[in-house]
């Protein structure tokens, strides 16, 4: 396991305890990319979204953001993020870009349907 998925659980640890993790996808970005998303994940009625991104590049042009399949973005972001959101029932994304000419960024996401 590592150390990335070991904090991961531990960062999602404290909304486990109100919370059961359905579908979890995972997304990196790194240097030299553009754009990068995780694979779908289908929110059902009654669940939330679990969101959590670290970025580590420090260019400061790292923007992350949740997409419906209908391509409105629900959220969004430019810094580290761990929180739960209601959306209406559909397939969503989250999707990291890179704003740096040079591609230099990275970053590590995680977006999870739960069980409140």
């Amino acid at each position: 396991m590592s150390v990335f998925t070991i904090f991961a659980i531990l960062s999602f640890s404290g909304i486990s305890d109100a919370a059961t993790v359905i579908t979890k996808k995972e997304v990196t970005i790194s240097y030299g990319e553009e754009t990068k998303s995780t694979a779908p994940v289908y929110l059902y009625a009654g669940q939330i979204l679990g969101v959590y991104v670290d970025i580590s590049s420090t260019s400061g042009k790292t923007h992350w953001f949740i997409r419906d399949s209908n391509n409105i973005i629900i959220k969004e972001g430019t810094t580290d993020a761990n929180f739960t959101t209601g959306a209406p029932v559909g397939e969503y994304r989250l999707y990291f870009s890179c704003g740096s000419v040079d591609l230099n960024c990275s970053a590590k996401g995680i977006l999870s349907t739960q069980q409140p």
